[in-house]
C-alpha cells in the first residue's frame, strides 16, 4: 500500500495558508481520484481515504506533530519507507515551482522533522514551493501561516493540480520519481 500525507494545520483560520499546501494538494486529489475523506475515530485524529492500493492522510495533529499520524499509519498498515509520499510546502522552492525527492533533512519544517524523529527520513517528499517573504526581516514561521497573497491564489490551482496529476499517474504506475515542476526527471 502507499501511503499519501498532506502537512497542513486544521481549522478554518489556516485554510489559505502556505503552510496548508499539502491539505490543499490530498484533497484536490481524492476528488480526481473519485473518493471523500472521512475522519477517523481513533488517535490521532486524522482525515483518511483508503483503497487496496494507497491509503490519502491529512493529519490533524498540526504540522508540528505530523510524525505521530505517520508512524502510526506506517505501522497500522506495515507501509514500507518508499511507499510513503509526504506533500508539504517549502519555503527554499519558489513559489510556482514543486520538486519530489526521496529523504534529505528537514530544512527546518517542523512537519517533517516531526516525521523523521517518527519513522526516519528515507521517504518520499513532494515539496510545493511557497517562496520566501521579499521582506527578508519577516519572520518565516508568520510567512508560512500567513494566507496566499491574491496574486497567488489565482496560479495556485494550476500549480495543485500538475502536483495532483504527477501523483495520480506515480499510483497508477506504483511507484515515484524525482522530478521538478518542468517535467525534467531525474534519477534517484
Amino acid at each position: 500500500m502507499i501511503a499519501i500525507i498532506g502537512l497542513g494545520n486544521p481549522g478554518e483560520k489556516y485554510d489559505n495558508t502556505r503552510h496548508n499546501a499539502g491539505f490543499l494538494t490530498i484533497g484536490r486529489l481524492a476528488v480526481k481520484l473519485g473518493t471523500e475523506l472521512q475522519e477517523s475515530k481513533k488517535k490521532p485524529a486524522l482525515m483518511y481515504a483508503r483503497t487496496t492500493d494507497y491509503e490519502l492522510i491529512v493529519p490533524l495533529t498540526y504540522v508540528n506533530n505530523s510524525g505521530e499520524a505517520v508512524a502510526k499509519v506506517q505501522q497500522k498498515h506495515n507501509v514500507e519507507l518508499n511507499d510513503i509520499w509526504v506533500v508539504h510546502d517549502d519555503t527554499e522552492i519558489p513559489f510556482g515551482e514543486f520538486r519530489v525527492k526521496r529523504g534529505g533533512t528537514s530544512g527546518g519544517h517542523n512537519g517533517i522533522k516531526s516525521i523523521d524523529e517518527a519513522i526516519g527520513a528515507d521517504y518520499w517528499r513532494i515539496r510545493i514551493g511557497v517562496g520566501r517573504p521579499e521582506n527578508r526581516n519577516f519572520d518565516l514561521a508568520d510567512y508560512v501561516l500567513s494566507n496566499f497573497t491574491s496574486e497567488e491564489q489565482k496560479t495556485l490551482p494550476s500549480i495543485i493540480d500538475q502536483v495532483t496529476d504527477y501523483l495520480v499517474q506515480s499510483l497508477k504506475d506504483k511507484q515515484i520519481q524525482a522530478i521538478t515542476l518542468n517535467g525534467t526527471t531525474k534519477n534517484n
